[in-house]
């Protein structure tokens, strides 16, 4: 069965063979970077499974450890940076034990995996003094999209419980208290203003949550699309970040509206109850 990692390491038309001609084929090399794959690949799963799940800190899953063991020759260099950079955007910290290999990695590898992905790849030295030109823009673009990443995650988190949670209960909740309304009147039993008002208020406040939940997610994609780091960044830090607190503030209110027994998350009170 094929393997993701065959269409960079798999002869002959993988593309280390179309980027360097003559090179040899190398098991071990693709081994590893089967390896490194999969592992890289389980740890998004249970990172993605844990944010689907609401995000609990306390079960947040732990990392994915693949040891690899391989002689000199199998070509691990670019059977780990290959397969690690493939996955995606996240910075990619490699570790090594002498400057020869750092430099190595620097000046040919990542060049060379640059090369094979067919995109730009930015590496950071870290070490002590004073730092280039180019490290310095490394190191800002990793801070850039670390940023944005948290406050995506934040709004995803934020989307999943309003859209899954919080606005189904308000909405039962909304059902169940007009039809007792409903059946006083029926009953002659006059209904009191205060009923209707605190109705109405909740009702309105239900309406104004999905409209601020769309107003957020439409920002969210505004921001995504954006191609310039630095004016993503700004979106991200602006518009993605007021939408957010917007809807959070619409819904903190929704909380002290709804029935606590509907009400899908810990109330205040029952969190610190544990506390007193």
């Amino acid at each position: 069965m094929a393997h993701p990692m065959d269409r960079y390491f798999a002869p002959p038309e993988g593309r280390i063979f179309a980027c360097f001609p003559g090179a040899e084929d190398r098991p071990g090399q693709r081994r590893m970077a089967e390896l490194v794959h999969n592992a890289v690949l389980d740890g998004s799963a249970r990172f993605q499974r844990w944010r689907e799940d609401g995000a609990d800190p306390e079960a947040k899953p732990e990392a994915v450890i693949q040891a690899v063991e391989a002689g000199t020759g199998t070509g691990k260099s670019l059977g780990y940076l290959i397969p690690a950079l493939a996955a995606g955007r996240h910075p990619i910290l490699v570790a090594t034990r002498t400057k020869q290999l750092q430099r190595q990695l620097l000046e040919e590898d990542v060049p060379r995996a640059a090369g094979i992905l067919g995109r730009p790849v930015k590496a950071v030295l870290a070490k002590p003094g004073i730092l280039s030109e180019g490290e310095q823009e490394s190191r800002l673009h990793i801070r850039h999209e670390e940023y944005q990443k948290v406050i995506n995650i934040e709004t995803q988190v934020l989307r999943q419980i309003a859209e899954t949670q919080i606005l189904p209960c308000v909405t039962a909740d909304l059902g169940a208290r007009a039809e007792s309304l409903g059946k006083l009147a029926a009953a002659g039993i006059a209904v009191p203003e205060t009923l209707k008002v605190a109705l109405q208020t909740q009702a309105t406040l239900a309406g104004e949550a999905q409209a601020r939940l769309s107003a957020m997610k439409e920002a969210l994609a505004a921001a995504e699309a954006l191609e310039d780091l630095h004016a993503r960044t700004a979106a991200f830090g602006n518009q993605v970040n007021q939408a957010k607190h917007a809807l959070r503030e619409t819904l903190d209110a929704l909380e002290e509206a709804c029935d606590a027994d509907l009400w899908p998350l810990p109330k205040y009170w029952q969190l610190l109850a544990p506390l007193v």
